[in-house]
């Protein structure tokens, strides 16, 4: 957390025809501290924060990329990855939260299904997140 600062990111714009979706790109920087995990086995998994809505002082993002890895050898087997993403809620909710919630993606005819945007729209570089 302490490696990363709001102007080493651009923020993406993906512009669909009904939602606007955005993501950070990141930009280089000799700041930046990388940790690979390069023994990791099938079945071991890695968990990211990527944003928390407390700006208390905590971590509140985890810049996270891909890479080639020179060192691999010629006859490795391609990594794999799974993205998933999850909005956690903690404290007490009211009974009943979230018991008639279906995933728009999963509604019939759901405009959800489109897969390509508009569209994408790249900001400038800023001081603040």
């Amino acid at each position: 957390w302490s490696s990363q600062r709001p102007r080493d990111v651009v923020n993406l714009k993906f512009i669909y025809s009904h939602r606007v979706g955005e993501i950070y790109r990141v930009l280089p920087s000799e700041q930046h501290r990388w940790v690979y995990y390069k023994d990791m086995e099938p079945g071991e998994c890695l968990l990211l924060k990527v944003f928390d809505s407390a700006d208390d002082g905590r971590a509140r993002f985890s810049l996270h990329a891909a890479f080639h890895d020179p060192t691999a050898a010629a006859d490795a087997p391609a990594r794999e990855s799974i993205e998933l993403r999850c909005i956690v809620f903690f404290g007490d909710l009211p009974a009943g939260f979230g018991d008639s919630f279906i995933a728009p993606h999963l509604l019939p005819n759901s405009p959800d299904q489109e897969v390509a945007p508009k569209r994408v729209e790249a900001s400038l570089p800023s001081d603040e997140w």
